[in-house]
Parts: structure tokens; sequence; C-alpha cells
């Protein structure tokens, strides 16, 4: 079964900074490493490439997709008042993983384009109604949150 959704470069520098927007220094997050492991990613793949559904993406080009279109199998876990996802795109693809969240009241949702490298390639957003790329300090630490959010998740 195949749904339609309308969805919503990070180098390793930018996530250190990132995590320092979360509280931590430099140094701390060169011990800690990133918020989320490999293994913990491969284990969130494996999840979403065995899901039953298939998503076709309505816009992907919000992505940085081109000439092509985007079909993910996806993981999601529930939070107050938000979902999370972790889209996978099928068949796999480099840079081809996608961390969003979103609400349904009001309907918003931020993704980020990425790959098991787990830098942030490129950003999306709704919000108001209107899907628009989205960068900066405030993309740096929603993604680094969600990647927290994901690690903490079993």
């Amino acid at each position: 079964m195949t749904h339609t959704v309308s969805p919503i470069v990070f180098d390793r520098r930018n996530l250190l900074a990132g995590l320092a927007l979360l509280g931590l220094s430099a140094p701390a997050a060169a011990q800690t490493g990133l918020p989320l492991s490999a293994d913990k990613l491969d284990s969130l793949v494996q999840q979403a490439l065995q899901s039953p559904t298939e998503i076709k993406f309505a816009r992907p080009e919000i992505l940085g997709f081109r000439n092509m279109a985007v079909v993910t199998r996806q993981v999601t876990r529930s939070a107050p008042n938000e979902n999370y996802y972790v889209a996978v795109v099928v068949p796999e693809i480099e840079d081809g993983i996608m961390f969003f969240r979103g609400t349904e009241q009001p309907l918003s949702f931020v993704m980020h384009r990425t790959g098991k490298h787990l830098r942030r390639i490129i950003s999306a957003r709704n919000a108001d109604g209107q899907l628009s790329q989205w960068s900066g300090q405030p993309a740096d630490k929603d993604f680094v949150s969600q990647l927290s959010f994901w690690a903490r998740e079993s």
C-alpha cells in the first residue's frame, strides 16, 4: 500500500555547535560522540524497512531530491502532542534518511535529510501552511534534538 504525503549541509563542526546549543561543550560532545549511535541508527533503519506501508512524498524537491519519485518506509513514535518519524528511501540510497516530527493541531512539521553519516544535508518546515527550506541554528538545534529523541527511544 502506498500513501502520498507532503514532506517537510550539516558537517561535524556544525553538529558540535548544535550540541553546544543544547548545553554541551565541544569537549564534552567529542567525548560522548553523536547523540544517536551507529548501532541505534542501523536498528531504526531496519525497523523502517520492515514496515509494510510505503509512503510517497508529494514534494521531494524541497529536500533536494531531483528528478525522482521518493518512496519511503517509516518508523513512528509518539510523544506528547507530537509524532516523530524516521523515513528511509526505498530502494535505499546515499543520504536517503529523513528525520521529522510534526503536530496535527495545528498542522506543522519539520524534516531533516541525512544519511548514515548523520550530517544534516538539508531541512524543510511547514509552518502556517507554507512549506519552505530551513537552515541556520534553529534547524541545527532541531536536528540534534530529533537525534537525541531517537537515541532515547527503544
